[in-house]
Parts: structure tokens; C-alpha cells; sequence
């Protein structure tokens, strides 16, 4: 009799192919279960225009439904958020399919990322702007904002308020968020809602970074039009917003105001997926050979398996409530560059992501600021002044102030005086001795990078 090798019960297997017949039902079965659900229900609004298999936009489809769309589109942004994301955008092009073909990413998995964050940094500059400073209330307006059932979701946000001018599109957000904060379920969202802010954080935080970007768009005022002269650096000191160890709780990851808790048992192992996958972003971001999309696939696959929400390679070690200020702080400084002013990022990512893909060298603002990254910008510019946003080159980023692109980039801005608003993270707003000794420090660090370069010349 021949020896059976299926699965049947009876059958007198050897002990290596039962195991490996058992292996394999079971790898089948785990497999079924794991099958993911599909993005976008077959026949839904979004998979009219969004082929999720490929991960592909199509523009022309969209703009084509986006021209029949209404109002009452509220409840179909609430059932698939990306409806508002696809609506914001068109409204932005005027309808224009070309002009998003042209310039906003066809993939939908990194063209979600990218707006989702742009938007965080947007309604955390908002939420300032509104006035609400008290960290708890932050928090209570960012859940709801997290939530696209809500009806207030950053998704309808973005699809109400969308605006290549970032000063009208903060103040477009900044009224909707005074709404949610008047509303009735302000004091019920309030009593839920937890605290990811630290415990020491006070309105003192936020109000300290208000007044730091407006000494930076002061100086960046000031210098319009006179000549040429030596770099000026403007420290913008970031307290640390996040919780220290002595305050995070032992079964909850702190995280920032859209914050989502996550059990402790996941916290080191997303931790370490997250700290391998940003250093490898930050050094692939700061290359002149890495091209945007790249970066942003990067991302896309970074986010998978972490708690942690992205951040800006060059800001995420700062801790997720504190990069969330920092990159709301750019924001401001968009929204209120002054007139004949040229913006400078560090990164086609951050220019992209913040502008809102807007072209570089277009307006920015209702001053008609321009932004430009240090990979975009001209030659030769044509600049009353430029408010170049740097990050503290003693931090992480330190590497990228010795790229070659930085040279290239302050050798174009020759002619043009230049304010670099140097935003650096202290540990807490410091006092009125440590404020000095802190800015000072920070602007020798800059400067010591920037005779560098000159050195080089």
C-alpha cells in the first residue's frame, strides 16, 4: 500500500508532512483572514475616481464629478473622508484638471499623507489663532476634528476652506474652529477628551511662540529693501510641548492635539519601526537625488505599523505635540511673510506639503509672499528680503547646513537681505536670563554654520 501524503485524519503521515499539511491549511486560513478590506467601496462616490489597486487619482474624473457637487455634500465627506480632500483641491484649481495633473500627486495613498498633514499644521496654527490656548480645550478641538463622522472634520475643513493664499485659509479654518468652541458640545467633548499635551504645558506655551514669530516677521519686515548685507538669524524658540517620562501615563503613548492612544505593549516596538524609518527618510529628503514622490513613498511606508503620526523628517525627533507647533509655526510664517518677500524651506516636502503644491515661485499669501526650497529657488532672485525657515543646526538636522544645496542657495540670495528664522526647541519656555543665553546660543550655532559656508566660497 502506497502512503498517503493528504490531509485526511486516517492517514499514517510522517510527522514532518502532517506538520507541513497543517502549516499550510493554516497559513491558507490566517490568510483569508487577513485579507484586507478593500480602500473604497466598489460603486462609492470615490472609487469613481480614485483606482485604489493602483493607487492612482484620476483628475479628469474628479473634477468632473466635483463640478456636479453641492453643499450637502457634508454627509458624504462624513462616510469617506477623502471626498473632502478631492473637493478642496479641485475648488482650489478652479476645476482645472490639467493644472492638477500637473501639479498635485496622482498617487492617492502619499496624496492623502501629504494633505493630511498639511492640514494638522493648518488647524494647529488655527486653533492658536482662534485663541484657544488652554491645552485640554486644544486637545477636545483636535478630537473632533480627527473625526470625519463629526461634520467638522479637518476632511470638511479642508474641502470649505482650501485657499492657495495661507492667511485667508488659517482665517477660514480659525472661524470654524471658533464655531466648534462655542458649540454646545464643546463642554461634553471637553469632559472626554484626554490631555496629550505635558501637564505643565499652560497657555504661557503657545502664546511664547506667538510672540517669537512675530519678532521674526518683524525683522523680516524691517530688512525690505535695504542692501544686501551679512545673514541675520532670528531664533524662534520652540518649548517643548510633549510629556515628559514622569508625566506619561503607564497604559497610553502621549501623543499631540489629534492625538490616538495606542497600549503600552505596542509602544517600543512602534517606537523602533518609527526612529529606523525616519532616519532613513531625513537622509534620503536632505539628497538632491531624491525626488519628492520618493520621499513621500517613504512616508506613506513609514506610517504602516506605527502609532506614531508622520512628521517632517526634520522636526520628528522634537516629539509629537512639539513638531506639531513647529510645523503650525511655518505655517504662520507663510500666512504672514511681507510683501516682496521670498519664503525659504529646507525641503520640496515641507514647501509642498505646507503650500499645498502650490508652484514654487507663486504666491503664497494675500502680501504675495513667494516660497521657494533651497532646491527651487532661482539664481538670481528678485526679492525685497527672504525669511529663510531653518531648523537649530544642533539638532538632528545638522548635516544638512554642510549640503552642498545650502550653499548654492545663499550664493543666489546675494543681493537680497535675508532673515533666517531659525526655529530651535528649548525645554520649556525659559525665563527671561534663559531666554537670552538660549537665543544667543542658538544664533552662534547658526552662524558658525553659516561662516562655514562663506569659508568655502
Amino acid at each position: 500500500m502506497s502512503q498517503r501524503t493528504s490531509c485526511a485524519r486516517d492517514a499514517p503521515v510522517k510527522r514532518g508532512a502532517r506538520h507541513r499539511c497543517a502549516a499550510a491549511h493554516q497559513t491558507k486560513r490566517l490568510a483569508r483572514r487577513a485579507a484586507p478590506a478593500p480602500l473604497f467601496q466598489p460603486g462609492s462616490v470615490v472609487a469613481r475616481f480614485v483606482d485604489a489597486a493602483k493607487n492612482q487619482i484620476d483628475w479628469d474624473r474628479a473634477v468632473e464629478w466635483a463640478n456636479g457637487a453641492t453643499d450637502g455634500d457634508g454627509d458624504a465627506i462624513a462616510s469617506n473622508p477623502a471626498i473632502g480632500l478631492i473637493l478642496g483641491e479641485v475648488r482650489t484649481c478652479g476645476a482645472d484638471a490639467a493644472a492638477l495633473r500637473g501639479t498635485r500627486s496622482g498617487r492617492y495613498k502619499e496624496y492623502a499623507l501629504q494633505r493630511t498633514l498639511g492640514m494638522k499644521a493648518v488647524l494647529t496654527r488655527a486653533t492658536t489663532e482662534a485663541g484657544v490656548l488652554d491645552a485640554k480645550t486644544r486637545c477636545a478641538i483636535g478630537r473632533k476634528l480627527a473625526d470625519p463622522s463629526s461634520g467638522a472634520s479637518l476632511f470638511h475643513a479642508y474641502a470649505k476652506n482650501a485657499d492657495a493664499a495661507m492667511d485667508a485659509f488659517v482665517r477660514g479654518v480659525e472661524e470654524d474652529l471658533r464655531e466648534i468652541a462655542d458649540g454646545d458640545e464643546a463642554a461634553l467633548d471637553l469632559a472626554r477628551t484626554k490631555n496629550f499635551y505635558g501637564e505643565r504645558v499652560t497657555e504661557r506655551h503657545f502664546a511664547f511662540v506667538n510672540e517669537q514669530l512675530a519678532n521674526a516677521l518683524a525683522k523680516a519686515d524691517e530688512s525690505r529693501g535695504s542692501a544686501a548685507q551679512k545673514v541675520k538669524v532670528v531664533p524662534v524658540l520652540v518649548p517643548n510641548t510633549d510629556a515628559t517620562e514622569d508625566e506619561e501615563e503607564d497604559d497610553e503613548n502621549a501623543d499631540f492635539m489629534f492625538g490616538k492612544k495606542s497600549k503600552k505593549k505596542k509602544k517600543k516596538a512602534a517606537a523602533n519601526v518609527s526612529a529606523a524609518s525616519v532616519a532613513s527618510i531625513a537622509s534620503e529628503v536632505s539628497a538632491s537625488s531624491t525626488s519628492f514622490v520618493d520621499a513621500l513613498t517613504k512616508m506613506v511606508a513609514s506610517k504602516m505599523g506605527s502609532t506614531k503620526e508622520p512628521a517632517f523628517p526634520e522636526i520628528e525627533s522634537w516629539g509629537q505635540t512639539t513638531s506639531a507647533e513647529a510645523s503650525g509655526a511655518v505655517v504662520a510664517l507663510l500666512a504672514g511673510a511681507p510683501s516682496g518677500s521670498v519664503v525659504i524651506l529646507p525641503s520640496e516636502l515641507m514647501l509642498r506639503t505646507l503650500t499645498f503644491d502650490v508652484p514654487a515661485g507663486d504666491a503664497v499669501n494675500s502680501n504675495g509672499a513667494r516660497a521657494f526650497c533651497v532646491d527651487s529657488i532661482p539664481d538670481d532672485v528678485d526679492a525685497e528680503c527672504a525669511l529663510w525657515v531653518s531648523f537649530d543646526p544642533n539638532d538632528a538636522t545638522e548635516g544638512a547646513w554642510r549640503d552642498p544645496k545650502f550653499k548654492r542657495a545663499f550664493k543666489a540670495l546675494a543681493k537680497v537681505p535675508v532673515v533666517v528664522a531659525l526655529l530651535s526647541r528649548v525645554p520649556d519656555v525659559p525665563s527671561a536670563d534663559e531666554l537670552v543665553a538660549a537665543a544667543a546660543a542658538a544664533s552662534s550655532r547658526a552662524h558658525e554654520r553659516l561662516n562655514a559656508i562663506e569659508d568655502e566660497e
